[in-house]
């Protein structure tokens, strides 16, 4: 049994901090792309992209990196709450 945990404990290492890098990097990219589309004025939807983005690193940093402890409620239910938040938002646009 212990033997089976420590064979699936390399994948997850890389999947938490490579999924919070491909995520950083989206976040990068959205913050770039929200710059230059605010200076050239447009006039479509600017920040839906930001909010799913948001709410992606909030949920994986409170179920990866947050794993114990008074911490790991707070963030788990700041992910919860910014989660609905953000999919009211997204629905109403």
């Amino acid at each position: 049994m212990s033997e089976n945990l420590e064979q699936q404990k390399p994948f997850s290492t890389w999947w938490k901090h490579g999924f919070l890098i491909v995520i950083l990097c989206l976040l990068a990219m959205n913050i770039h792309t929200l710059v230059s589309n605010l200076k050239a004025g447009y006039s479509g939807e600017k920040y839906g992209n930001m909010v799913v983005v948001t709410m992606l690193l909030l949920n994986h940093v409170a179920f990866f990196y947050a794993t114990s402890g008074w911490l790991s409620k707070i963030m788990k239910v700041f992910a919860y709450v910014w989660l609905i938040i953000g999919g009211i938002y997204i629905y109403t646009r």
